[in-house]
C-alpha cells in the first residue's frame, strides 16, 4: 500500500516537471481609446447667516438674559422641598432658576 502511494506521488512529480514549457508571449499591443472632456459650471448661492448678539444683562445664577435688570439686585431665595413619597406634590419647581437635588437617608431631597 505504501509503495502504491509513493509511486503515485513520484509519478505526479515527474508529470508536472515534464509539462509543456511553452510560454505564451504577453500581449504587448497598446490600444488608446478616445477621451472626451465635458465642462460644467454650477453656480450656487449659500444661505446668508446672521448672528444676533443679545445685549441684555445675564443672571449670575443661571446665565440666562434678564429682561428687567432690577431682578438682578434681588436676594437669592432658597427653599428645601421634601421628596418623601407621603409628602404633598411639589409645585413651582418648574419656575425655579436652579434646582439642586441632595441624597439624604438613601432618598433624594
Amino acid at each position: 500500500m505504501r509503495t502504491t502511494i509513493a509511486s503515485l506521488v513520484a509519478l505526479g512529480l515527474i508529470l508536472s516537471a515534464c509539462a509543456s514549457e511553452e510560454a505564451e508571449s504577453p500581449d504587448t499591443s497598446t490600444t488608446t481609446e478616445p477621451t472626451t472632456t465635458t465642462s460644467t459650471t454650477t453656480t450656487s448661492t449659500l444661505p446668508q447667516t446672521t448672528t444676533t448678539i443679545d445685549t441684555r444683562e445675564t443672571s449670575a445664577i443661571n446665565g440666562l438674559p434678564v429682561d428687567d435688570p432690577v431682578l438682578l439686585d434681588r436676594r437669592v431665595l432658597a427653599v428645601k422641598i421634601d421628596n418623601h413619597p407621603r409628602a404633598n406634590p411639589q409645585s413651582g419647581i418648574d419656575q425655579a432658576d436652579m434646582v439642586i437635588e441632595l441624597r439624604v437617608e438613601g432618598i433624594t431631597r
